[in-house]
């Protein structure tokens, strides 16, 4: 018997490794062929199933995504990177809770990883869970302090929460990381209006447009800045 499974052992990871090279090229067709051969040899292949999630994560096949890496848990439930890729289709799938279980795993597997916080927050804040949000954003930008997306999110959710002076911190701080991100600015002039610094919301707006000419809440977001202005 170990005569004959070794030359399969050998034709699995020839098949691996040729999926691969062609999923790095982003020839997710060929390479799902290559993956999916594996699984006709073993069903239960930890690596084919992880692979085609991710490749399915990719190509906007999220329901596949879900399947895949829910059979590759089954075989090692303990991966972190699976988990996360699990949540990360299961909040395209708009399956909050469930993303937020997966998160959760994959950050006790994990804790020391800030994109998994992050993506955390995200599922809080879409569970309307604001104030845990928060902590997962700081979690985040503890870790990595120079992520102008969790300081932008950190002022969204602040900004449900109607504390405009905190939020307008932080998109400012989001901003000096990533000046070329309209709507930061956008979200900046609406904690400004709320604050009731019109003219500066308004600069904020322009900025929004100057980088993101067909920003169409930004237009939107500057006319109600000139009403209050009464121009």
């Amino acid at each position: 018997m170990p005569i004959k499974s070794a030359p399969l052992k050998n034709q699995v990871a020839l098949l691996i490794a040729q999926g691969l090279a062609l999923h790095h090229q982003g020839k997710f067709i060929e390479a799902q062929i290559f993956y999916e051969k594996v699984l006709v040899i073993q069903p239960n292949h930890f690596d084919a199933l992880q692979l085609l999630g991710t490749l399915s994560i990719q190509t906007q096949q999220f329901t596949n995504a879900v399947d895949f890496l829910t059979k590759a848990l089954q075989i090692q439930p303990n991966n972190g990177f699976c988990n996360s890729n699990l949540g990360t289709a299961l909040i395209e799938l708009e399956h909050f809770e469930e993303a937020l279980v997966a998160f959760n795993i994959a950050i006790c597997l994990n804790p020391d990883n800030s994109q998994l916080y992050f993506n955390q927050g995200v599922v809080l804040q879409k569970l309307k869970r604001f104030h845990e949000a928060l902590v997962s954003y700081d979690k985040s930008i503890i870790i990595k302090p120079d992520s102008p997306d969790a300081y932008a999110n950190k002022g969204n959710t602040l900004k449900e929460l109607q504390l405009f002076e905190e939020a307008l911190a932080n998109y400012e701080q989001a901003i000096s990381l990533n000046p070329n991100f309209a709507e930061d600015y956008s979200n900046r002039g609406v904690a400004l209006q709320e604050l009731n610094r019109f003219d500066e919301a308004l600069e904020s707006y322009d900025r929004a447009i100057a980088i993101k000419p067909d920003y169409a809440d930004a237009y939107s977001n500057r006319g109600n800045a000139l009403k209050e202005l009464k121009r």
